[in-house]
């Protein structure tokens, strides 16, 4: 822990102070602060990709902190990616916990000499009692809950699994990890991850952009940060995967 006099510091300096998890100010007008990050540095940019199709994207089962194995067609469009990223010198790459978004990851970094690092506050939003359930089960047995979940409404909990809100605390608080991480020399990050996840990331920073509905597998988010700033560059594009599966038809011929 460290303190800061606020005669000792700019508003403009405390505006990139985040991440305060133990926050408070004394009588004396000092500010203590345990494991803050100073979020300044060198200019990252994340390249942030939802994970290749699984089992239980193919038969529309509520995937959450539950797993199950990419598909063919998974696999296949992650290697597509793989191409499509080729050009990209990552300079770090991170990944959930889950199978589906570490087995997704090693496609796209196969030949690369980078490591991946994993982080479970990377995970999909908890699902509680329906992990792993059909849609159309959740659908008739909890009416409105899923529309209610596609809305976006923030403190909207699953039966004993998370909220919006919590989900959008762990995933920030997994980036600003990455950027204490990474922040000295900057360069470009590769982060899989999940589609709600990323979504509700993405509009922790925008709330504009418009969301019709889940981005799709192998996706790529591309989002910019520097001195305490993220820019949403690119939002669910699927030009990484389809411009590599035109490259790897033409090298694999």
């Amino acid at each position: 822990m460290f303190s800061l006099s606020f005669n000792e510091i700019s508003a403009e300096s405390f505006l990139e102070l985040i991440t305060l998890p133990n926050l408070f100010i004394k009588e004396n007008e000092t500010l203590f602060i345990s494991e803050a990050v100073i979020m300044t540095g060198s200019k990252i940019t994340f390249y942030i990709v939802r994970h290749g199709k699984t089992l239980f994207n193919k038969f529309k089962r509520m995937q959450g902190y539950c797993d199950s194995p990419l598909t063919q067609d998974g696999v296949d469009t992650a290697r597509d990616l793989a191409f499509g990223l080729k050009d990209i010198d990552f300079s770090a790459a991170y990944s959930s916990t889950s199978e589906r978004a570490t087995d997704t990851a090693e496609i796209i970094l196969e030949n690369r000499k980078v490591e991946l690092v994993t982080n479970k506050n990377l995970k999909e939003i908890f699902f509680g009692d329906i992990e792993g359930e059909r849609e159309e089960v959740v659908r008739q047995d909890y009416p409105g809950l899923i529309e209610r979940f596609h809305s976006g409404e923030k403190d909207l909990r699953f039966p004993n699994g998370e909220n919006l809100q919590e989900l959008v605390e762990r995933i920030s608080g997994a980036f600003d990890k990455m950027i204490n991480e990474n922040k000295k020399d900057g360069g470009n990050i590769l982060v899989v991850s999940h589609g709600c996840s990323i979504i509700n990331f993405v509009l922790s920073i925008d709330n504009s952009i418009e969301i019709k509905d889940q981005i799709p597998n192998s996706s790529v988010t591309k989002i910019s940060w520097e001195n305490g700033k993220y820019i949403v560059e690119e939002f669910g594009s699927t030009k990484y995967f389809e411009n590599g599966k035109k490259l790897r038809e033409i090298v694999e011929k």
